[in-house]
Order: structure tokens, then sequence, then C-alpha cells
């Protein structure tokens, strides 16, 4: 389900649990949500663009289910002293920084996340 994916952590220090981290994006550029179902105790990575409510025009329902960085903290989410660098989907040679945040997640949580827009947050899970 996660795959590899060329991304590179720009705070140091980088999580070292980080490094080697398998990675999960949308890969339409205009799908700006995850959602994903866990299936074993995991922790996992959820990487956010720091365009919190933007990214692109009001237009359409995406205004109403995005969550702010407040409300995903909320959910249990700690935001990490990191940031990683992603080329967007769609959008050869265009990258966003990312902030990451980690949480310990349950077998049958189910999360739908919607930041901004366009850029849908990325999941990551890093070998354990």
């Amino acid at each position: 389900m996660l795959s590899s994916l060329p991304y590179s952590l720009l705070r140091s220090p980088s999580p070292k649990r980080l490094e080697g981290a398998q990675f999960l994006r949308n890969t339409h550029k205009h799908q700006g949500s995850v959602e994903f179902r866990v299936v074993r105790r995991a922790k996992l990575g959820l990487a956010c663009t720091m365009r919190w409510g933007g990214g692109g025009s009001s237009r359409g329902d995406w205004k109403r289910e995005a969550v702010t960085r407040e409300q995903l903290q909320k959910d249990g989410w700690v935001a990490l002293d990191a940031w990683m660098r992603a080329e967007r989907a769609g959008h050869d040679g265009s990258y966003l920084d990312w902030e990451i945040f980690e949480r310990v997640c349950k077998p049958g949580e189910m999360f739908f996340y919607r930041t901004e827009k366009c850029c849908a947050p990325i999941l990551m899970q890093a070998e354990e």
C-alpha cells in the first residue's frame, strides 16, 4: 500500500525513524484529501503543506472539509520539529514544504483529512 518516493527531509536534526519511511500520496493533482483505515497498531506520520486552508480558490465544498493545524493536533497528531520538501503531484518541478506530524494509530481507526484545496496530506510509515 505504501511506496517509496524521493522526498527529502529539510529540518535538521531529522527524525531518524523517518529515514527510509514508506510514503503514500494521491497522484491526482486536484484530490486534496487523504482517507485511510488502520489495520494494525503503528506509529504513522502525516505530512501537511503549510498552506492551511489555502492552495486555491474557495469554489466547491472543500472549505467545509478542511481541518486546521489545531484540529489535527486535537485528533492526537503531534507536530515534529521536521519538515520535508516534496514535488506537487501532477506539477513536475513544482515543490512545496510540508510539516510532519506523528501519531500512534490503532486497528480499526479511520481517518479523513483535507488541509487545503489541492494537495492532500501525505501518509508515511517508518520501518519498525
